[in-house]
């Protein structure tokens, strides 16, 4: 991977909630620092009708570790390492949430055409589980295609 603009897709699936993927995809910028893969990007989002509102991202990754902040309209910080308990909040317009995140598994996969990351955890709000989620990304260098 080289340092510049990237194509980010996301697949998330809540297994207890629904075995049906949500798949989204986003331009962003990479970066290497220090032996850690630093992706940034915009996500937009709202109801039909309505202004849409933005959230900026960060994902830090590293091969034992991967720490997503969110700050807009969703403001977070999760963060996965396998084995491992993270407790946060997740602040949204409709109000905050105690957050709870369960790593079950992790797996970062680095080549040189891309980085891709699997995530396996079971997520809990105000003290209920609410579901076991798989997140799959793929983070690669864009292409230029000419005419």
């Amino acid at each position: 991977m080289t340092d510049g603009k990237v194509q980010i897709t996301v697949k998330n699936t809540q297994t207890d909630i629904s075995d049906e993927p949500m798949e989204a995809a986003y331009l962003g910028s990479y970066r290497q620092l220090a032996g850690k893969h630093l992706i940034t990007y915009e996500e937009y989002f709202g109801e039909e009708g309505a202004n849409p509102v933005k959230n900026t991202n960060l994902m830090k990754i590293e091969k034992s570790s991967v720490q997503i902040t969110k700050k807009g309209a969703v403001t977070t910080k999760m963060c996965f390492e396998a084995g491992r308990r993270h407790i946060g909040s997740y602040q949204t317009p409709f109000g905050n949430f105690h957050m709870q995140i369960d790593t079950e598994r992790l797996a970062v996969k680095e080549t040189s055409q891309a980085v891709r990351v699997e995530i396996v955890y079971h997520l809990s709000l105000n003290g209920s589980a609410v579901s076991q989620c798989i997140i799959q990304m793929e983070i690669k260098n864009e292409t230029s295609s000419s005419c």
